[in-house]
C-alpha cells in the first residue's frame, strides 16, 4: 500500500513538474530580424559580423541570465536577417553584434528600451524588426611614456575618454610604475582608441603604492583628440 502511494506521488511530481516547464512557453511564434551593420564614419558595409538573438530574463532583484536563441553573420553588404521562434514567456528578446575586439558599437538606441544601449536593440515578437547597427574599428595609437618620478615610489600614466565632450566612459590605456629602483619611467605601447573621441591623459605620482583615486601625490592631465586616422605618437612626459 505504502508503495503504490510513493508511486502514484511520484508520478503526480513528474506530471506537476513537466506542466511547470510548459508554462514557460506559449504558442510558437515566428519573429524575424533583420538590417544592415556599416561603419558609422565611412558608411561602408561591415562583413562577416556575427549577430545574435538574445534572450533576457529579468529578476525580481534586478538579476539577469542570457540565453542564446539564434545567430547569423553579416553579408558582403552588411545585411543581416535572424528568425527566430520567440514563444517564450516573461523574456524579452534582443540582438546585438558579438566583436567587441575589433568593433566599438556607436548605435543610436533611441528607438528602443531603456536597456538596448548595454544589452542589445529589443525586438517585438511576432512582428519584423529593422535594426540597423552603426560601428567603428578601433584604432592604434602608439604611447611613448619617458616621465621622471620626481622621488615617487609609483607613477601611473591614465588614458581615457572624456566625459566633457558628452562621450561615454572608455578607458584605452593604463601604465603603472612602481619599481623603487627607477628613477625614470619609459614605456613604448600600442593602445587601441575608439576614434574621433576626446581623451583625457593623465600622470599620476604618488608617495606611495599601489596608486588609487585615494593615493597621496600629484596629477598631471592633458586633453588629447584622436582622429578616424590618427596615426600620430602620444608622448607622455
Amino acid at each position: 500500500m505504502i508503495g503504490r502511494w510513493f508511486s502514484a506521488a511520484f508520478i503526480y511530481c513528474i506530471i506537476t513538474a513537466l506542466s511547470g516547464c510548459h508554462l514557460l512557453t506559449g504558442p510558437s511564434t515566428n519573429t524575424v530580424a533583420e538590417g544592415f551593420i556599416v561603419n558609422k564614419y565611412t558608411r561602408q558595409p561591415l562583413a562577416n559580423v556575427p549577430i545574435e538573438v538574445i534572450q533576457w530574463r529579468y529578476g525580481a532583484f534586478g538579476n539577469t541570465h542570457i540565453d542564446s536563441v539564434a545567430g547569423t553573420f553579416s553579408g558582403p553588404d552588411g545585411h543581416f536577417s535572424i528568425a527566430f521562434d520567440g514563444n517564450a514567456k516573461g523574456v524579452t528578446y534582443r540582438i546585438d553584434f558579438r566583436n567587441s575586439r575589433e568593433l566599438f558599437d556607436l548605435t543610436d538606441y533611441r528607438l528602443f528600451d531603456a536597456y538596448s544601449a548595454l544589452d542589445g536593440a529589443s525586438l517585438t515578437v511576432g512582428k519584423p524588426n529593422r535594426v540597423d547597427f552603426e560601428a567603428t574599428p578601433f584604432v592604434p595609437v602608439r604611447i611613448v611614456v619617458d616621465a621622471d618620478k620626481q622621488g615617487s615610489a609609483a607613477l601611473a600614466v591614465d588614458a581615457y575618454a572624456s566625459y566633457l565632450a558628452g562621450q561615454s566612459y572608455f578607458h584605452a590605456f593604463t601604465f603603472v610604475d612602481t619599481a623603487r629602483t627607477s628613477n625614470r619611467t619609459k614605456a613604448d605601447r600600442v593602445a587601441y582608441f575608439v576614434p574621433n573621441w576626446h581623451y583625457n591623459l593623465s600622470v599620476w605620482r604618488s608617495s606611495l603604492p599601489p596608486i588609487s583615486s585615494n593615493s597621496y601625490g600629484t596629477s598631471v592631465s592633458f586633453t588629447r583628440f584622436v582622429g578616424y586616422n590618427d596615426t600620430t605618437i602620444i608622448r607622455v612626459h
